[in-house]
């Protein structure tokens, strides 16, 4: 009986173990990101060109909605932009406007090798009550962040 124990302790730590896998440059990448707690997301090892990237959230947060018994609304909004080899993009904002679609399918490009480069911002929306633009976090709904788009120069 005693070494059962001491079997499923060691299964339980095998499960906490995080791994994370860094590509080669070589190996094509999808990318998706959530927003930290103030609404910033980043990409990095990005090559140069041209990126398009859409946010979409749901809000209120799936609990919350439940508890309550009122309606999530499908928030989305993408923007452009150019980035140059081994350069930073640190203001690629993205404001939110809210879909009638009730399920955006976005899905991740795949870019077939890194680079330098990174692109980050902040996820934004018009809150109605306060009437002012505020940031979206994850954790204030389901936030994702896609690149969806990408030309190369």
């Amino acid at each position: 009986m005693i070494r059962s124990v001491k079997t499923l302790v060691l299964i339980l730590f095998v499960f906490t173990v995080t791994v994370v896998l860094v590509p080669p440059a070589t190996m094509a990448l999808a990318f998706e990101a959530k927003t930290d707690d103030e609404g910033f997301y980043t990409f990095s090892n990005l090559p140069a060109g041209t990126y398009k990237i859409t946010a979409i959230a749901y809000g209120p947060p799936k609990k919350i909605a439940d508890i309550f018994n009122i309606e999530r609304v499908m928030l989305i909004g993408e923007t452009t932009v150019r980035l140059e080899e081994g350069k930073n993009i640190e203001n690629a904002d993205i404001f939110l406007d809210q879909s009638e679609n009730k399920d955006a399918n976005v899905t991740p490009i795949v870019i077939k090798n890194g680079g330098k480069g990174s692109i980050s911002g902040k996820v934004l929306f018009h809150e109605p009550f306060f009437k002012k633009i505020m940031p979206l976090s994850s954790k204030d709904g389901e936030t994702r962040v896609i690149i969806n788009g990408y030309k190369e120069d």
